[in-house]
């Protein structure tokens, strides 16, 4: 039984995490990693997590998810009442393969968020046994 729950259950290998600062890996250098080390079939799950200085950078960037097809269960919200505030967003695509359409993303919204803060997670998860 244990093992049929397991087999259904998409099972995440591994989570990098980086960020918009210079030195951070692309999401699609992130992929290549992830499928260097287990060969299994299965997509990619690519999470953004911004924190913009202004509303409108933050809803900049929601109206980038929105027409990129990154789903944003939570409405922006406030990292505090009292400043300095910061307007978060968070949003997840998932991607069948590796590639660099992750990366025009991530660089999408670095640029709406500006001078924000940009970070982002890519797992791998697979189905079965």
């Amino acid at each position: 039984m244990v093992r049929r729950i397991l087999a259904a259950a998409l099972i995440v290998l591994f989570v990098a995490p980086a960020s918009a600062h210079p030195g951070a890996k692309p999401p699609s250098e992130m992929m290549a990693d992830l499928n260097k080390l287990k060969a299994e079939r299965g997509s990619f799950i690519v999470s953004i997590h911004v924190e913009a200085p202004d509303k409108a950078g933050a809803e900049r960037c929601l109206k980038i998810f929105s027409e990129n097809g990154v789903s944003h269960p939570n409405p922006i919200s406030l990292s505090s009442p009292t400043p300095p505030t910061l307007y978060q967003l968070e949003g997840t695509k998932e991607y069948a393969e590796a590639g660099d359409a992750a990366d025009k993303l991530v660089a999408l919204v670095s640029a709406s968020a500006a001078p924000g803060q940009v970070t982002w997670t890519v797992s791998k998860k697979t189905m079965g046994w």
